[in-house]
């Protein structure tokens, strides 16, 4: 029987491209990889009781499939705070129980820190319970990115435990960037336009109401939420919402923007302060799609742009008017033909592969 094992969770909903493609891709390279699937099949469900009886049908038909497991195998588990695994001590008690009597060795991948939200830059040492057993129960985490990896070793996590991703791959089915390109001085941005906040809290595109402002570029958006009344201005342009499979097809010219907060200014507020250790899957969302990107200089993923020269770093959306002004042909065609590079890895799920070897060596190296 193949040791190598993935527990994977599917829900009702899959079109939020943020929510659900970097999980739905893990699974499909993991696969590839050779980690067997076992699919939960999870029903978002109304009212206590209805969630209390799915969560312990859930836990039963897992119980039923996991006993039979071989020893020692490797099972990949995907932490996301939507989850179930690591919510609540049954969870928690099932997955310890499996390690103790079948000897299995967990690979943890995370998709998100909730508390690092807003203050990845404090100096704030505690994890949550909640992470704290996911910690504890993981031979191997991986992580986001080397910043990532410095945020965990601060809090107690032994540095040899832990795996940098990178970047998060992306699947985009049988699309191939196209090697003939336009040079265009605009700049996309993917993803969640909603700019009105809701619970007190900033949101991740707030920065929006504030584009206009930012004259001699050619704002291109894309995604779910758009108001015309908060994000105004006669160079921008509203492209529409697609799926995550069709809309790699959809951007075909000039960079994309990797930018979060409420500020033009610099990325603030506690989703823009995320950026400091998260991977933000628009990236490789441009990326996969061929597209070069601009990114706040801050970033974790900053560096990966550089070293791959894929596109250039600002401190604030101010500058990139000069930037695109200045910019010749072949330095755009530098960066396209980069990106591209990338794009084909991404496409295939190198980086997921690289890190789940990573992962399967310190295993095997601490068996020993």
């Amino acid at each position: 029987m193949n040791k190598k094992i993935q527990i994977v969770e599917k829900t009702d909903e899959d079109f939020a491209i943020a929510l659900t493609k970097a999980p739905e891709d893990v699974i499909k390279f993991a696969d590839a990889a050779g980690f067997c699937e076992f699919f939960v099949n999870r029903k978002n469900v109304q009212g206590r009781f209805r969630y209390n009886w799915e969560r312990v049908m859930w836990l039963f038909r897992s119980m039923l499939y996991c006993w039979r497991m071989p020893k020692e195998a490797c099972v990949l588990i995907q932490y996301l705070p939507t989850g179930y695994f690591f919510k609540g001590r049954l969870g928690y008690r099932f997955l310890q129980r499996l390690k103790q009597k079948r000897g299995v060795h967990y690979i943890v991948l995370m998709h998100d820190v909730e508390e690092a939200r807003g203050r990845a830059d404090v100096a704030d040492l505690h994890l949550s319970e909640e992470t704290r057993k996911m910690v504890e129960i993981a031979d191997v985490l991986i992580v986001h990115n080397p910043s990532m990896i410095k945020w965990f070793v601060q809090r107690g996590v032994p540095e040899k435990k832990l795996v940098s991703l990178d970047i998060f791959d992306y699947d985009a089915g049988d699309f191939v960037p196209s090697e003939i390109f336009d040079f265009e001085r605009c700049v996309t941005i993917a993803g969640n336009l909603n700019t009105k906040p809701t619970y007190g809290k900033d949101l991740k595109s707030g920065y929006l109401t504030q584009l206009g402002t930012i004259r001699d570029v050619d704002w291109r958006l894309y995604g779910p939420w758009f108001d015309p009344e908060s994000i105004k201005g006669d160079n921008i342009s509203y492209c529409g919402c697609f799926p995550s499979a069709e809309v790699p097809r959809q951007m075909t010219h000039g960079f994309g923007l990797v930018w979060d907060g409420i500020s033009v200014d610099t990325c603030a507020g506690e989703h823009g302060k995320y950026l400091l250790i998260n991977n933000p899957h628009k990236l490789s969302l441009y990326l996969a799609s061929g597209l070069p990107v601009i990114i706040w200089n801050e970033a974790a993923e900053a560096e990966f742009v550089k070293s791959h020269e894929v596109g250039f770093a600002v401190a604030s959306l101010h500058e990139i008017p000069s930037r695109l002004k200045a910019m010749t042909e072949s330095e755009y065609a530098h960066y396209r033909r980069n990106a591209q590079i990338v794009s084909g890895k991404l496409r295939a799920g190198e980086f997921t592969r690289i890190a789940l070897e990573k992962a399967l060596s310190i295993i095997e190296e601490n068996k020993g």
